[in-house]
């Protein structure tokens, strides 16, 4: 696990969340191990991240704003209808 801006984090920070991006061969969205909390996403948010990817075995480099915030796509903060970015871009 890898946290933007603090070191690494403890368990019980829930102001903390995964970000996750989608890979651009597969279109399989994964978690990408690094974690962070809103006050740091502002300040890193065109900062460039490298991640290795579990479905292509290769290394995707993204902008922090392209990625997902786990915390917003938590089917239980939002209920049972969100649809999630590899369904999104299934249906295109």
């Amino acid at each position: 696990m890898f946290a933007l801006g603090r070191g690494l984090p403890s368990l019980e920070e829930s102001d903390m969340s995964e970000l996750s991006i989608v890979c651009p061969k597969t279109r399989k969205r994964f978690l990408t191990g690094i974690h962070t909390d809103s006050g740091t996403l502002a300040k890193v948010w065109f900062a460039p991240v490298n991640s290795r990817c579990p479905h292509c075995g290769r290394i995707h480099t993204f902008e922090v704003r392209d990625a997902y915030i786990e915390a917003t796509l938590s089917r239980e903060n939002f209920g049972s209808n969100v649809r999630r970015p590899e369904k999104i871009l299934q249906d295109a």
